[in-house]
């Protein structure tokens, strides 16, 4: 049984180098390859705040005619109670270990002593790095140097030996995460946000959680953060992606918010929901210097129109809609990603029993199940915002009447339902109005149930 680990990709020997080498041992004395695992990227030190599931899964799988191989000893552990934990396991079920070409036989008392060595100066050693490390944090903070690597939305200049690491804006990257930042600013909600970033070229995190951390970091704004807390600016202050105020802005704002998923209270009927045609972003409600009106535009500026008219125009049209379906249509309606959605909500739930049947079993440690499950619970959050309730359709004789007394955010809701709403830029150069274009449709799929004027 082959185990296969690193902390850091550029700091050891890679988990692929270490498991080529491991195979080619085991073929130079014959020995078949029942079964390899492999921990990518997770520290073995008693300060390792992340679980090896490879590691307790294969302390669970050992048995009796197994020998297990390692690369050298601290693959296996860089903590003294851990390796303990090993050898003793290991005398029990007659496995033999070996490491760095030598083997070694638990039950023998001076195996025991000099696996015993190994291990202290392996601990030792991840105590050292440990030291090293924070010192080297201690410093850069005092300095306002970057200490780890780029946060997303920069990237690390080339530098000599000795030379403190230096941040510059990613030309991809930074125009991103200034837009994201404005949209929130502006209304947008976290979900719209990450479905733009998903539309849009360039990294894309992985759940709305870790969107949200990403664009609280207080590096966007050149802040030096040391031991969780903001010491002053760092040297990359002067090419910061947003200014601190937005940063502070920023961070109020989502305190407010009841979650990532629906953000602040909605306070314009179309912001996000209408669409520029040409770049397919959702448009943003402004107020202009001057006698202009307030109006929604493309935050990329292909068009505009002016607010109040192009309200009125989509609750008109979804005044004359709601009649028209209420005889075609159940009065109850699901929207056609939903069903997807649960779909999948369904199969994480049923994952995260079959682990937990696993860990009563003795299968899976609980520390391992609940590192399992969180991650599972990620994902099924993460889908939650596409699995509304079965919508209801309202009645349409007292729809137009009950429409003023709703939030701004429950009107938002049915607009959103029902209406697909885009403007089309004006083909005259420098143009900034388009034609509004409205669309039965929505997230309740219908399409040409009426043709709107």
């Amino acid at each position: 049984v082959i185990y296969n680990r690193v902390s850091h990709a550029k700091r050891s020997i890679s988990v692929e180098d270490q498991d080529r080498a491991n195979h080619a041992y085991c073929a130079q004395i014959s020995l078949p390859v029942r079964k390899v695992f492999t921990d990518d990227g997770i520290s073995a030190s008693r300060h390792g705040g992340k679980v090896r599931d490879d590691w307790e899964q294969l302390k669970t799988e050992l048995r009796t005619g197994d020998m297990l191989v390692v690369w050298a000893a601290s693959r296996s552990a860089r903590d003294l109670e851990e390796f303990v934990e090993l050898r003793n396991l290991c005398a029990e079920r007659g496995v033999p270990f070996s490491y760095s070409g030598r083997v070694l036989d638990f039950t023998r008392g001076d195996d025991r002593f000099y696996g015993g060595l190994d291990a202290l100066v392996a601990e030792r050693d991840s105590e050292e790095i440990r030291r090293n490390v924070l010192r080297g944090k201690t410093n850069a903070a005092a300095f306002g140097h970057p200490s780890t690597r780029a946060p997303w939305g920069y990237r690390t200049l080339p530098r000599k030996e000795g030379d403190p690491p230096r941040w510059e804006q990613d030309p991809v990257e930074a125009p991103r995460i200034r837009e994201a930042v404005d949209r929130l600013l502006s209304g947008d909600t976290m979900y719209s946000v990450m479905q733009w970033i998903t539309r849009t070229e360039g990294v894309t995190p992985s759940s709305l959680t870790n969107l949200k951390r990403a664009l609280t970091n207080p590096a966007l704004a050149g802040l030096r953060v040391h031991h969780g807390k903001v010491t002053g600016k760092g040297t990359w202050h002067a090419d910061a992606i947003i200014t601190e105020k937005q940063h502070h802005d920023l961070v109020n704002q989502l305190k407010r918010a009841p979650s990532p998923a629906r953000g602040r209270e909605p306070v314009h009927l179309l912001t996000g929901i209408a669409k520029c045609s040409k770049c397919g972003g959702g448009l943003r409600w402004k107020r202009y210097a001057g006698k202009r009106r307030a109006g929604y535009e493309c935050y990329v500026g292909h068009c505009s129109r002016e607010a109040t008219a192009m309200e009125k125009a989509v609750e008109d049209t979804l005044f004359q809609l709601i009649p028209v379906i209420a005889a075609a249509l159940p009065t109850e309606i699901v929207a056609p990603n939903t069903k997807e959605a649960e779909r999948k909500i369904e199969d994480l739930e049923t994952t995260i029993e079959e682990w937990r049947q696993s860990a009563i079993k003795g299968a899976v440690t609980p520390a391992s199940f609940a590192t399992i499950e969180k991650g599972l619970l990620t994902q099924i959050e993460a889908l939650r915002p596409k699995t509304p309730p079965k919508f209801r359709l309202p009645d349409p004789k007292t729809f137009r009447k009950a429409w003023p007394t709703w939030s701004v955010r429950e009107r938002r809701d049915q607009i959103r339902f029902w209406l697909d709403v885009t403007v089309v830029p004006a083909e005259r150069r420098g143009a900034r109005t388009g034609q509004l274009v409205i669309k039965p449709g929505g997230e309740a799929g219908i399409s040409t149930l009426i043709t709107p004027g």
